[in-house]
């Protein structure tokens, strides 16, 4: 064996005619690699907020963005095609209108194609709405909730900007919104989407998690996926300090009621603007970036149990000067296991630019950066992973109006599948020998099989039913059972 194999694991044969347990190899890739720069148009040019609203649809290569213009709500949808980087849009759509201040957020269940859109009522309250995507062959359709102008939890603050926030839970399945609302409360609200061609947002509860928060705003929301808790950043008002601050919490779903697990300053040195942060679950840590008085900073926030623990380091400060941009996004790489930041680049705020955080140690560091678009950068911004391909994907605004979308690789992860034969009897030591139980054999050391599924050998060595870029192994007789079908050995 080459390196350890523990029992009941897929293992392939090597070249050398060792055999290895089936899982990933990562190749980080710096400097950064740059695809193409390609032109989307929208329906209605020179959206004028949007930061942060754009997603990635894996079931069908398709990518969702959503931005004000003229106070409507709109977005378009497009297809990816990744063998020449190419795009085509699908939908331009609209969701409603009435929008103010900027407050504009929105939240995607990337699995069951629900988005989440919310913004800040012109009239008082807020309004909401949701889209059902689903995939009907190779064609990607949407169906809409009902517009709601929401009035149940007051009015969002008038004099707080960037007000609200959203995010969305895989492991529960529903959206949280946080507000600001008239009578100076930080107010969660859960919501639970269902349906398909007739969707539905349910509103399961709320509560203040904090009050008299003051003229608190530049809110940014970010979930845990490991325990199922949410990081809210924002400029802190509640004791008139203006710095920068956070809240980490959670809340039921058959109520709303809010569970505060830990809150403090992630910045307390100045006047904070404009905050992002996102969660890294290889490092089991979230990353903040924001604009103080003085320049831009990162901060590291270790997430121990329900204990937040501030990491200060090499990128506390970064050197812009004293520029304040909110042309900022964060999103995971998942190849890569690291947080991608975009922003408006300080030596030009007509570039954006992209680079990789770096939190694996005590110090987080900023690393790699390289210049996405140089085609003018304005206030429609957005980043995010396209995972199927191993790329990221950085949108911003050019000049004109249009849309530069550009693909990006920052690592490569490489899979040993396609070379398996069979699964290890029992546990085998590195360099050892041991038994494998090839095509006719039943690996009866498995858990949680469906009787009667046909399964796959994943790209990382799971096994699944999923058949997309995995290898076909055999059909399970028992839930810890699997009759190895298919052989694999030429």
């Amino acid at each position: 064996a080459d390196g350890a194999i523990a029992t009941g694991k897929p293992v392939a044969l090597q070249s050398n005619g060792t055999v290895k347990e089936v899982g990933t190899s990562l190749s980080d890739i710096s400097p950064i690699t740059l695809g193409t720069e390609r032109t989307v148009s929208p329906s209605t040019s020179n959206p004028t907020y949007s930061y942060g609203n754009v997603y990635y649809y894996p079931d069908i290569d398709a990518v969702i963005y959503v931005y004000e213009v003229n106070g409507d709500i709109r977005g378009h949808t497009s297809y990816y095609n990744n063998a020449n980087q190419t795009w085509s849009t699908r939908h331009n759509f609209y969701a409603g209108d009435g929008h103010a201040n900027r407050s504009l957020t929105t939240a995607f269940d990337a699995t069951n194609g629900y988005l989440f859109i919310a913004w800040k009522n012109s009239g008082g309250g807020f309004k909401h709405k949701m889209f059902k995507f689903a995939v009907s062959g190779s064609t990607l359709d949407y169906y809409a909730s009902n517009l709601t102008t929401e009035t149940n939890y007051g009015n969002i603050r008038t004099g707080s900007d960037t007000a609200m926030a959203a995010s969305f839970s895989e492991t529960d399945g529903h959206f949280r919104l946080a507000i600001i609302n008239q009578y100076n409360n930080l107010h969660i609200i859960t919501y639970e989407p269902t349906g398909t061609t007739s969707p539905t947002l349910t509103a399961k509860g709320s509560q203040n998690a904090v009050t008299g928060v003051n003229n608190t705003e530049d809110l940014w929301m970010a979930y845990n996926s490991d325990d199922n808790r949410f990081l809210l950043t924002v400029r802190n008002n509640s004791n008139n300090d203006d710095k920068g601050y956070y809240y980490y919490f959670s809340t039921s779903t058959s109520n709303g009621a809010v569970t505060n697990h830990a809150n403090g300053y992630f910045y307390s040195g100045g006047f904070v603007r404009y905050t992002r942060c996102e969660y890294n679950p290889q490092d089991s840590c979230f990353v903040v970036f924001f604009h103080q008085s003085t320049g831009s900073g990162i901060k590291q926030l270790d997430v121990s149990g329900t204990s937040i623990t501030v990491v200060d380091g090499a990128a506390n400060f970064l050197s812009d000067g004293a520029s304040a941009y909110r042309e900022a996004d964060l999103a995971y790489d998942s190849v890569g296991k690291k947080i991608i930041l975009a922003r408006s680049s300080a030596s030009n705020s007509d570039h954006m630019e992209v680079s990789k955080i770096v939190t694996s140690g005590s110090s987080p560091s900023k690393t790699d950066a390289i210049n996405l678009h140089t085609s003018g950068i304005d206030n429609a911004f957005g980043l995010t992973a396209i995972t199927e391909h191993q790329r990221m994907l950085g949108i911003s605004e050019k000049s004109n109006g249009e849309m530069a979308y550009r693909t990006f690789q920052t690592a490569a992860s490489t899979s040993n599948n396609t070379g398996w034969i069979g699964f290890a009897e029992s546990a085998i030591s590195d360099t050892a020998s041991g038994d494998i139980l090839v095509v006719g054999s039943t690996a009866e050391n498995q858990s949680g099989l469906t009787i009667g599924s046909t399964y796959y050998v994943q790209e990382d060595g799971t096994l699944g039913t999923s058949s997309t870029d995995a290898v076909k192994v055999g059909r399970a007789i028992a839930a810890n059972k699997l009759l190895i079908t298919e052989g694999n050995a030429s």
